[in-house]
């Protein structure tokens, strides 16, 4: 993108006195953009700022506003895409409105030019962390962990070490640093802040801990998170997850059809691990996943592991009888290449007993016939979370 007009115009002057004149004119005017952009930014970030201190807003209230407030950053950086170039100080909001448009990458070189050329601004923490997690945003937890590690070693008592803790445990987690990213989030969970971060960091190692298979360490942490909010619906809705696992796994009922082998019941497979896939055959998520599976079932065909896929019959009878849903859903296992058996069931019992929120859901059953790994969605646009779920199965089969 080309400089302003009078920059070019600069380089055409024949003497250095009117150079060094039109030089100064342009530090002033950079001087000027600063304040404007400080100003629009924050007249932007104003929509999103409660009316009131009792403000409640209604589903559609809320969408309303956060539309308007997109429409207006999109303003704002089409506005400032050519001014950019002139800015100093005010750089670092220009780069925070392309992060909160959804460009962390066109963020990226615009938090490195400020905290390069200003290290002793007021801004500097909250660039290099916001600079950290823009490299997260981007699918670039390498360079994150430079980022947060220069922070942390620069400003090792800054404003900001904690949000930059938090992040860089993040990142490390990322690269399969678990160890590193949970000591991380410990020393975040006793800063004895009072900020949602200190909630985040306990629910991030709870994840960690709850893929490792560290379940007692999870809920640890879960108790303790409960201490202090014990109405917390969304902890709640955890704790029933959490003490879901290592229960004894509910047989399947209410099933009016198996395609793919006859009746087969979980307390028949006890000694072996078994693999439930619920899913709905419409959805895209459920396609990929089922077919992931299928593969993994032909390359781990021994005895020791069974494959089970759990639907129910989705449509209205009486726009197809449930002979041709069948025949469509036997038709779509052959051609995904699912072997496997399916049972199909009448109702949603089995996925009130499984937990299941959504679909594709997962769960691993160990050996002795308890539940030892469940996992919601699909692996299309996370590999990290299918290489989990086969961890997973391996750990159960040892």
């Amino acid at each position: 993108m080309g400089r302003p007009r009078r920059d070019a115009t600069l380089m055409n002057r024949s003497t250095i006195l009117l150079g060094a004149l039109t030089l100064c004119a342009y530090g002033f005017g950079q001087t000027s953009l600063d304040a404007s952009i400080k100003t629009e930014f924050q007249t932007m970030m104003d929509l999103l700022a409660p009316s009131g201190a009792n403000e409640k807003l209604d589903e559609e209230a809320a969408r309303v506003r956060v539309e308007n407030f997109q429409r207006r950053l999109q303003d704002f950086l089409k506005r400032w895409e050519l001014r950019q170039v002139d800015l100093k100080e005010g750089r670092f909001l220009y780069a925070k409105a392309l992060a909160l448009g959804g460009r962390p990458a066109d963020a990226i070189p615009q938090f490195e030019k400020f905290v390069s050329a200003h290290g002793d601004s007021l801004d500097w923490e909250e660039a290099m962390v916001s600079l950290g997690s823009a490299n997260l945003d981007a699918k670039r937890p390498e360079a994150a962990v430079q980022a947060l590690e220069k922070y942390l070693t620069d400003r090792p008592k800054g404003d900001q070490r904690h949000v930059a803790m938090f992040y860089l445990g993040v990142a490390k987690d990322q690269l399969l640093r678990f160890d590193e990213a949970l000591a991380l989030f410990k020393e975040v969970q006793g800063s004895g802040l009072e900020t949602p971060i200190v909630g985040d960091a306990a629910l991030k190692s709870i994840e960690i801990l709850r893929t490792l298979g560290r379940v007692d360490e999870a809920k640890a942490i879960l108790a303790a998170a409960l201490q202090k909010d014990p109405e917390a619906a969304y902890l709640k809705a955890l704790e029933e997850q959490l003490n879901f696992l290592g229960a004894e796994a509910p047989e399947l009922k209410n099933v009016a059809a198996w395609l793919n082998a006859q009746s087969t019941a979980l307390s028949g497979l006890r000694g072996r691990v078994v693999v439930l896939n619920f899913f709905a055959d419409r959805y895209e998520a459920c396609q990929d996943e089922l077919q992931r599976l299928g593969a993994l079932a032909q390359n781990r065909s021994s005895g020791d592991i069974a494959f089970i896929g759990v639907t129910k019959y989705y449509r209205p009878v009486e726009q197809m009888p449930r002979a041709q849903e069948q025949r469509l859903l036997q038709d779509f296992l052959t051609n995904a290449k699912v072997s496997f058996p399916v049972a199909i069931a009448e109702d949603v019992s089995n996925l009130h007993a499984y937990l299941v929120r959504g679909v594709p859901h997962t769960v691993v059953i160990d050996r002795q016939g308890k539940v030892a790994y469940t996992k919601t969605g699909g692996s299309r646009k996370s590999e990290r979370s299918w290489n989990d779920l086969v961890a997973a199965i391996d750990r159960a089969m040892k």
